[in-house]
């Protein structure tokens, strides 16, 4: 309804800490604030004047009042207009409001619809909170194919494996954390499934051969994507399993280096894209605002410094973000890393951050969840020697029960990384 208005709807999460919240409402005055009657008791005094409150939910019945004024419907298929504004990760920091116009959604819309092929025959499964933006945007996309959409009041593997009982559900779109909880929950195979689609994260190896099982004429599809870029590429079975797979429907990719020339055929640079999915910069931010952090464009091309490489094939490989590490005069990315760990078989999930050093400069520590029998750190070194060379291997370990998630699902690494500078790790350290 905002949207058709010509209005801007900002999008928050309920998991963000109260302080979060109100960092974002004094941020950004809002005309209305809408959210459950508790929620907004407690955001009243960060409301700007003249924001009026609603509390949902509205009761059975509940009409506008006949004397409320109507906006005139402003918004076109072909309009800049800005509609929407998702925010960047509020695990830590004050997040960021990424500014999505119309054009960029229904341009996605239409490279999906090629793309994933939902019909409006396909029921369409999106367990994921529609405070993120990769959840929100399923939702629409099965909506706007006139297909069934299966929402969940709660994102568990359990719920999701209830509804896959209940309903002829022919299509999945989630996190590749949720996808995970949900087949270690299934007792049995679900046939009917054509369609298994992630996002947010890669795929691994693991989780890709137990959602083989669970869902076995299911083709498994990952993209990857941002926020501010929408869509980036696609990879489809068949395509090199350690890649990201190759540029998505309208997008152009490119890997280019720091000065915007291109990179060769395996060198690493920065992941860039022209497409018309791109967002339209930061809420309160001039639009192509070169920014040090974040989206920005590198001549011409828009990134959210992500690092990688380009095959001959056109396949994409992500090396980690610009978070890079530089151990003992040597780059290292996280990344790589945390890969190499997800190859062994006693790891079921792994976090590789860096820590400052006066000697070596950043010191690898890696963060594991166990599967079956732990090793101990020595082991763990030799297990990794196949894979990575001395100096890219993790000099700390810790190994906790589950990796903290931010509430769109992905790994909580700054939470990690601000446990790990208090040492609050140390109890759980590996010798």
């Amino acid at each position: 309804g905002t949207a058709f208005a010509g209005g801007l709807s900002l999008v928050l999460s309920p998991r963000w800490s109260l302080t979060q919240l109100r960092q974002v409402l004094t941020a950004h005055h809002s005309d209305l604030l809408l959210g459950e009657a508790g929620l907004i008791d407690a955001l009243r005094d960060s409301m700007g004047p003249g924001t009026r409150a609603l509390a949902l939910p509205m009761l059975p019945g509940w009409r506008l009042p006949s004397d409320a004024p109507t906006a005139a419907v402003t918004a076109t298929h072909d309009s800049g207009r800005p509609f929407y504004a998702c925010f960047t990760s509020g695990t830590t920091g004050q997040p960021k409001g990424v500014v999505k116009t119309h054009r960029s959604w229904v341009a996605g819309l239409a490279a999906s619809r090629i793309e994933f092929g939902i019909t409006a025959s396909d029921q369409v499964l999106v367990p994921g909170s529609l405070s993120h933006s990769l959840s929100l945007y399923a939702a629409v996309e099965v909506l706007a194919a006139g297909a069934t959409l299966h929402l969940l009041n709660r994102a568990t593997g359990a719920a999701a494996v209830a509804r896959l009982q209940q309903y002829p559900v022919t299509v999945i779109v989630a996190v590749p954390t949720l996808l995970h909880q949900l087949t270690l929950d299934a007792p049995d195979p679900f046939p009917g499934v054509r369609l298994v689609i992630a996002g947010g994260a890669k795929l691994t190896e693991k989780v890709t051969h137990r959602l083989r099982q669970i869902f076995p004429k299911a083709q498994i599809v990952e993209y990857y994507g941002a926020s501010e870029l929408g869509f980036v590429s696609v990879r489809w079975e068949g395509m090199p399993a350690s890649s990201v797979g190759r540029a998505f429907e309208g997008v152009a990719l490119s890997v280019r280096r720091q000065d915007g020339s291109a990179a060769a055929v395996g060198e690493t640079g920065w992941v860039c894209i022209r497409s018309e999915l791109m967002c339209a910069g930061y809420l309160d931010q001039p639009q192509n605002q070169n920014q040090r952090q974040g989206f920005r464009y590198l001549n011409g091309w828009g990134t959210v410094g992500d690092r990688g490489w380009l095959d001959a094939q056109g396949y994409l490989y992500l090396a980690g973000r610009q978070e890079m590490l530089v151990c003992a005069g040597v780059n290292v990315y996280p990344a790589e890393v945390e890969a190499a760990l997800l190859k062994l078989p006693e790891v079921a999930a792994a976090l590789v951050l860096g820590v400052s050093d006066d000697c070596r400069g950043d010191v690898i520590h890696a963060v594991v969840v166990w599967q079956g029998n732990p090793v101990d750190r020595r082991t763990l070194r030799q297990r990794l020697r196949p894979h990575l060379p001395r100096y890219a291997c993790p000099r700390r370990v810790y190994a906790l029960e589950a990796l903290p998630l931010t509430p769109s699902g992905k790994v909580a690494r700054a939470e990690v990384a601000a446990q790990l500078q208090r040492g609050l790790l140390a109890q759980w350290e590996v010798r």
